[in-house]
């Protein structure tokens, strides 16, 4: 790889961090760990970085960017919602668990954390946007401001990534380390399939979202002006008005 293009080279240790951030945490992301899973040498690194910290400002920058998401077109307004936030979920399933942990990382230190407060801000403002010509594209508004619906929308993504993060490295623990006395499963299935099957499908996150954002929506009341009224000219009478249906 040594005649790689600096910036193919950045790119490519990039993708390997990211692999290795999801798979042992950002700990675990040592320059020997990035470099292994890339196949590259020391020297491709410091070539292409100047120093760890630089590396984990340059992947911040990547993932911290507002998820433009098309607005559904045609359906009723719950399958628009439905299928605006199924989008929006199933692009945080693929790298949300890494953008959290970076996120978490860049609070914590000075001279990061700017960045993130600022991709946070406008990824409120996209959001909002978004969620007035969501409603508004189905005759609907909503109950209460859209930038507090869209913080809180965020919120519970930020929220569903860092709780899918310490979730998979937990139970990625457990099945390493098996406690003594645990019960046999059934040949052929698996103990999620088990648990699911006795106590049934419960509502998805998404599904919840959409009660939510239905309950806080209201149909758009379209206010018209007043019919405009004239004024008699000096000396003329005002013109009766027709008499109405004879109900004798």
């Amino acid at each position: 790889m040594s005649n790689l293009r600096i910036d193919r080279r950045r790119e490519l240790l990039l993708e390997a961090g990211e692999r290795v951030i999801a798979r042992v945490g950002l700990e675990g992301a040592t320059i020997r760990a990035i470099v292994g899973e890339a196949g590259m040498s020391l020297a491709s690194f410091h070539y292409a970085f100047t120093s760890r910290e630089d590396f984990i400002r340059r992947l911040i920058e990547r993932h911290l960017v507002p998820r433009v998401v098309p607005l559904p077109e045609g359906g009723t307004f719950r399958e628009a919602l439905t299928s605006f936030l199924e989008t929006l979920a199933a692009g945080d399933a693929s790298d949300g668990e890494v953008t959290a942990t970076l996120a978490l990382h860049a609070l914590l230190h000075d001279g990061l954390r700017e960045i993130v407060l600022e991709r946070t801000a406008a990824d409120d403002a996209r959001l909002t946007l978004e969620l007035t010509a969501l409603a508004e594209s189905h005759g609907m508004t909503w109950a209460v401001e859209p930038q507090r619906l869209a913080k809180q929308l965020n919120a519970w993504r930020f929220g569903s990534a860092v709780r899918g993060a310490l979730l998979r490295r937990g139970t990625t623990s457990a099945e390493q380390e098996p406690e003594q006395g645990e019960p046999e499963h059934e040949e052929g299935q698996a103990p999620a399939e088990r648990d699911a099957s006795a106590e049934g499908d419960p509502p998805t996150a998404v599904t919840a979202c959409v009660t939510m954002l239905l309950a806080l929506s209201r149909p758009l009341t379209v206010i018209r002006p007043p019919a405009p009224t004239t004024t008699p000219e000096p000396g003329t009478t005002p013109a009766a008005a027709p008499d109405g249906p004879d109900v004798r």
